[in-house]
């Protein structure tokens, strides 16, 4: 996937064919409804692709409500931008494990991280540094951001929403310059992290134990000020018109 950026497309994703869903994605215009894409398109309309044979099945289902409750969020409140909530977990999960590898406390940004989770991940890295150990994230790479779980409330104070991110490396641990442990290969692995609102941007709130976050994905999103049948609504529009 490439992304626009400084007037330039640049490389942003490299994702996993046997786990994307983008085959699966309707191309987007802005500026047109679902009746003007039914005018150009004709009769391929509609059409799509399958999704990876690893992606779960509730899974995409889950990413593809969330779209198209975004739609309409995003309309009264421009912070819930799907795209830019994607890219803005993408970013503080790179820099969080950056600073991790770096050892640098100085990395650890309170533009990124809600107070309580700035100050363990320093302690996380003081700790380290005194005893000597450092933490080498080899071929880092971020595969795939997901939205699992929206939380609209109507004191958007509470606002967040929890993304599943999949990423591969190799982990090698050292302690006085001798490896104490290393995988043997790069190897991938998920996290689930929720984002709250805090001083008008998404900031990094918790990061979910897998067993809860994989209870997340189950759990039905939230309007506050939405019934469950205008909940249901959305989910059945493509775009909010």
């Amino acid at each position: 996937t490439f992304q626009r950026q400084n007037g330039q497309w640049r490389l942003r994703e490299i994702e996993q064919t046997r786990e994307s869903d983008k085959l699966d994605e309707e191309n987007f215009f802005e500026p047109f409804t679902d009746k003007t894409v039914e005018q150009i398109y004709a009769e391929a309309a509609g059409q799509k692709g399958p999704i990876g044979p690893w992606l779960e099945k509730k899974a995409a289902t889950k990413a593809n409500r969330i779209e198209r409750l975004l739609s309409f969020l995003v309309q009264t409140d421009k912070l819930w931008n799907r795209q830019e909530m994607l890219e803005r977990a993408r970013q503080v999960f790179t820099r969080v494990f950056m600073a991790r590898e770096a050892g640098d406390i100085a990395q650890v940004t309170d533009g990124d991280l809600f107070p309580a989770v700035a100050t363990d991940l320093r302690g996380e890295i003081s700790r380290r540094q005194r005893d000597g150990v450092t933490v080498e994230f080899r071929n880092f790479c971020v595969r795939k951001v997901e939205l699992i779980l929206v939380n609209n409330y109507s004191d958007n104070r509470k606002d967040e929403f929890t993304v599943r991110i999949s990423a591969h490396a190799q982990r090698i641990v050292k302690k006085g310059g001798g490896v104490v442990s290393q995988d043997e290969y790069v190897s991938p692995f998920e996290e689930y992290w929720t984002f709250g609102r805090l001083d008008g941007q998404w900031k990094l709130e918790e990061v979910q134990p897998p067993a809860v976050g994989r209870r997340l994905l189950a759990q039905e999103n939230l309007d506050q000020d939405s019934s469950r049948e205008q909940l249901q609504w959305y989910y059945q529009r493509s775009r909010a018109d």
